[in-house]
């Protein structure tokens, strides 16, 4: 049977497909009878489901497991949701992982080509041993080709840290010569390359994309650090100071401590840095808004609370 997407779901079609639950909750209605609220996710994104009868029969089916749901779309509040009238739990080995895992449309092996061919260009010793330390090793490198970029935020799929990383030591690249007497290159694209690498622990993506105990407790910023500087550590006579402006790199790559950043970006690398890191993520943001605008007919998107605003594609 053909697997139908969240995407493509509409007022009054009637539902029966296996879905992730993504979460779980019991609310009341404004009578006070209590119902049941589900998250509902696949590769395509996620809406919710509500069951109103018979919730009792239900105490199985758990967050974070599959189920086939059975029901009809309706619109609440100029959302789409589907009132679901039954619920079966699903064994993991009998889904699509594909189904529920979207990938970047990009041939990955392609991209990590282009991003091992900037190595060479890496006019320094250490930074370049440091680089082949980390993607002469087949399972990080492996990892690091299939990680998200974000659970949600931007480029949510596998490949997304690969194609967000890609597209900062492009834009890093391209505009070196603007730039030539204010920054070191060599230090700037080792830490464009290696900003994000604490996603590959951050998240889990086996089946879809979620945060990691690790991630929760420690951050994808902070496990990065303690994964560059254990390399470092493991270099005989790596700079001391170049140790520190990488580390610092890592450090502020998000610009503000209320952003997850330790400390603000301090050189002239790190501020470029956070900026290049921002404008990446927000452009990807805004190209998955374009495409779900269109898909939709409309000229304006809807409220982007990360862009926070409207955007006009017409």
């Amino acid at each position: 049977m053909k697997k139908t997407f969240v995407k493509d779901l509409k007022k009054d079609e009637e539902v029966e497909d296996i879905f992730f639950i993504l979460s779980r909750s019991e609310r009341k209605t404004k009578e006070d009878k209590p119902f049941l609220h589900f998250r509902l996710q696949d590769k395509t994104g996620i809406i919710g489901g509500r069951v109103f009868e018979g919730i009792e029969r239900y105490a199985e089916i758990k967050e974070k497991t599959f189920a086939l749901v059975k029901g009809k779309v309706d619109e609440y509040r100029d959302e789409l949701g589907i009132i679901i009238r039954e619920l079966k739990p699903v064994e993991k080995g009998e889904i699509n992982q594909e189904d529920f895992l979207r990938k970047s449309e990009k041939d990955l092996d392609q991209m990590l080509k282009e991003l091992k061919d900037y190595f060479p260009t890496i006019d320094h010793p250490f930074l370049r041993q440091l680089l082949e330390s980390f993607f002469s090793d087949s399972a990080f490198s492996e990892k690091f080709k299939l990680a998200p970029a974000a659970k949600m935020a931007h480029q949510a799929y596998l490949g997304g840290l690969l194609e967000h990383t890609l597209s900062v030591v492009k834009i890093c690249w391209a505009v070196r010569e603007i730039y030539a007497t204010e920054l070191n290159l060599p230090l700037l694209l080792t830490g464009a390359i290696l900003h994000d690498i604490g996603k590959i622990r951050e998240y889990e993506f086996d089946i879809t994309v979620d945060i990691s105990t690790e991630g929760r407790l420690i951050g994808h910023i902070i496990l990065g650090y303690e994964m560059v500087k254990e390399r470092i550590e493991k270099i005989e006579d790596f700079p001391e100071e170049l140790k520190n402006k990488l580390l610092h790199l890592i450090l502020s790559s998000h610009g503000e401590i209320d952003y997850g950043s330790p400390v603000k970006p301090k050189i002239p690398e790190a501020i470029f840095l956070y900026h290049i890191d921002n404008l990446d993520a927000k452009m990807a943001m805004v190209q998955d808004l374009k495409e779900e605008t269109k898909k939709e007919g409309k000229d304006w998107s809807k409220y982007h609370h990360l862009l926070e605003t409207h955007i006009y594609f017409g």
